[in-house]
């Protein structure tokens, strides 16, 4: 935040009395205070929450490309154990030449 913050209250009509001035800018100064820190409460509440949220979706993502990966190796795993339960010696085809 750049720049300064300044806060001019209304004059009550007819001037001030004394030790009026000061507490009028006090109690100012206190309510400009509040309004600071509620924006930047809020600011901060908001940036937490995106934050959040992010990490949850790059969480959510990488267990999706795990769960793809899981299902991949699976996949490939089982292909080669039916690849090795697929090899069994068959018998010549008919056009092949048959020993006599």
């Amino acid at each position: 935040m750049s720049g300064s913050l300044r806060c001019n209250s209304s004059a009550t009509p007819g001037g001030t009395a004394p030790g009026e001035s000061d507490s009028r800018s006090v109690l100012d100064a206190f309510f400009l205070g509040k309004a600071v820190a509620e924006a930047l409460t809020e600011r901060i509440e908001s940036t937490v929450g995106d934050f959040l949220s992010t990490v949850g979706r790059l969480q959510a993502e990488q267990q999706t490309q795990e769960e793809v990966l899981e299902r991949a190796k699976r996949a490939k795993e089982k292909a080669a154990h039916e690849a090795m339960e697929g090899v069994i010696p068959t018998a010549p085809s008919p056009t092949e030449e048959r020993p006599q």
